[in-house]
């Protein structure tokens, strides 16, 4: 197809261009063909979760156990989502140690109501925002987060 080529390429002649937009589609089929080679190499299917469970029914075993401590909360959760410390307080995206580090964040909430969100995300390694999100996300509102709404 002869077109003007309409970002930043503009020469002096017009070339045979094909025209898209985003991502160049033969880089995404080499991409996921490798992405798909992998997973057969391994055993595995691409799109594979895993299956972590849901965080409002560990919050609920987390709060039926004693805890007194941030240390005490962090063994508790991993202890149930089946993954080691250290991995709540790592800046991991893995869905499994989102979902621990969630529950956690809502257990201590819980727990602790007059905890600032500063406080909170300092001792479990996120920033408070985060700790804002993880709270909203799983319906356990701040007092700054409701009287925001209610204004």
């Amino acid at each position: 197809m002869k077109t003007e080529v309409d970002f930043g390429c503009r020469g002096s002649s017009v070339e045979d261009v094909s025209i898209y937009r985003g991502m160049n589609p033969k880089f995404v089929q080499r991409v996921w063909k490798k992405r798909q080679d992998q997973a057969r190499r391994s055993g595995g299917t691409i799109l594979k979760r895993e299956n972590a469970p849901d965080v409002m029914q560990i919050v609920g075993q987390v709060l039926r156990t004693e805890f007194r401590s941030f240390d005490e909360l962090r063994g508790v959760v991993s202890a149930l989502y089946g993954i080691p410390v250290r991995e709540i307080d790592s800046k991991s995206r893995d869905p499994r140690v989102v979902k621990a580090r969630h529950a956690a964040i809502c257990a201590a909430k819980k727990r602790w109501p007059d905890i600032s969100l500063n406080a909170l995300g300092r001792e479990l390694g996120v920033d408070h925002t985060s700790a804002l999100h993880a709270l909203r996300k799983y319906g356990i509102y701040t007092s700054q987060s409701q009287t925001k709404s209610a204004a």
